[in-house]
């Protein structure tokens, strides 16, 4: 697979408008804006409603949606195939590398900056595992954490 980036546009959608308005300001951008495909959304709230306004725009079938976090709406627009992908979200392991870097500073253990990356997985509607809840992008952290603290 390969592609071409020509152009990058932005829209700032303001927080007070996500809820209500998100959807209708993206799809009045993409019809000023008829050479954008992709629409790429900062988070999941971002692009709650989205499938339903491009689809009613007459636009679902010319743009592709990518997110970069996963919720129960997200995850199933990703499964009806309403969206193209997602970057999962890791709020479980964050926290549990937060949790591990704490531990490693506060008891003087060698601590490298590259322990801190998290893995990335682009979630597409063959690969969501659910629509009802979220989920590890790493199958096991928290017990292998534990392991690693002696806690197993």
């Amino acid at each position: 697979m390969s592609f071409s980036l020509t152009s990058v546009f932005s829209l700032v959608i303001p927080a007070n408008s996500l809820a209500t308005q998100a959807p209708s300001l993206v799809v009045s951008y993409l019809r000023a804006h008829p050479s954008i495909n992709y629409v790429v959304g900062a988070f999941g709230d971002v692009v709650s409603g989205l499938p339903a306004a491009l689809a009613a725009a007459g636009l679902a079938n010319r743009v592709k949606v990518v997110t970069f976090s996963q919720n129960p709406e997200v995850d199933t627009y990703l499964k009806d195939g309403q969206i193209s992908a997602l970057v999962g979200d890791v709020p479980f392991e964050v926290d549990a590398q937060a949790m591990d870097t704490l531990a490693r500073i506060f008891t003087g253990e060698k601590y490298e900056a590259n322990q801190n990356d998290l893995p990335q997985w682009i979630i597409t509607k063959k690969t969501v595992p659910s629509t009802t809840e979220y989920f590890p992008l790493v199958a096991g952290y928290l017990a292998q954490y534990e392991a690693l603290w002696g806690l197993r």
